[in-house]
């Protein structure tokens, strides 16, 4: 087995189970512990996962920015329903920005079937799924590129947002509450975010519901920021009457 499936095989088990040992993971993988041991080591530095005497666990809290590997498995379902109601947003020649998230990801599909648009992203993986799946012109932001969450990050990404203007804005959150607004694990990502709604004549949030009470480091908006926040189920009453009273309309599947 190459260390790099070897390795997508640990983040995978810490996904599914949150914590695992080291000895666990040499007995189901078939190899020494000592390997294992360096392949937490190289995670944790790419932020992958925290490591603890003896084995490994899942970073949790507003500060830390999940890997791409890891939240690509993340609420699937939800991000699928939520990626169903942009369709009724998308036109062709539409020019769209799209963050690096995989809530933005599960978008490409409807992005692709919607006809010729234009798309400026900061993804990395978005993009590639984005050139391999149709004929979309893609551009991608420059930047310091995070290996562990597939983006291109920092001021020269930021730059390059400021140089666009968009019809439509689709972007995803760590957090969001009554007390906060829209906040992010990665305050990079949050200026990133800032300067596409900037930049957008509509702007969506995609947000499942596991992310609704929750605040984060970085700032991104108030709802006055947003037209749309849609959501996989019936939002908290006092954060869709926040939303409301400042113009953003949330929705959801099946609401009247």
């Amino acid at each position: 087995m190459f260390k790099k499936e070897r390795q997508q095989k640990i983040a995978d088990e810490l996904h599914r189970k949150k914590s695992v040992t080291v000895q666990e993971l040499a007995q189901n993988l078939y190899v020494s512990e000592a390997t294992i041991r360096r392949d937490l080591i190289d995670l944790e530095k790419s932020g992958v996962l925290s490591r603890s005497h003896g084995g490994a666990f899942l970073p949790q809290g507003g500060a830390v920015e999940s890997p791409g590997m890891i939240r690509e498995k993340q609420n699937v379902q939800k991000k699928r329903v939520i990626a169903g109601l942009v369709s009724d947003f998308l036109r062709p020649e539409t020019t769209v920005f799209i963050d690096s998230s995989s809530s933005a990801g599960a978008v490409i599909p409807y992005l692709i079937s919607a006809g010729p648009v234009s798309v400026i992203t900061n993804g990395i993986r978005n993009c590639l799924k984005l050139t391999q799946q149709g004929a979309v012109k893609v551009y991608i932001c420059p930047g310091t590129v995070s290996g562990y969450s597939d983006a291109a990050l920092g001021t020269d990404a930021v730059e390059y947002i400021s140089g666009f203007y968009a019809d439509l804005c689709i972007i995803s959150c760590s957090g969001i509450s009554l007390t906060r607004g829209v906040t992010e694990a990665s305050r990079d990502q949050a200026h990133i975010k800032r300067k596409m709604l900037e930049n957008s004549a509509t702007r969506i949030l995609l947000c499942d519901s596991s992310k609704f009470g929750r605040d984060c480091m970085g700032a991104v908006c108030g709802f006055d920021r947003l037209d749309y926040i849609l959501t996989d189920t019936v939002p908290n009453t006092d954060i869709a009457e926040a939303a409301r009273d400042a113009g953003c309309e949330i929705i959801w599947p099946g609401m009247n």
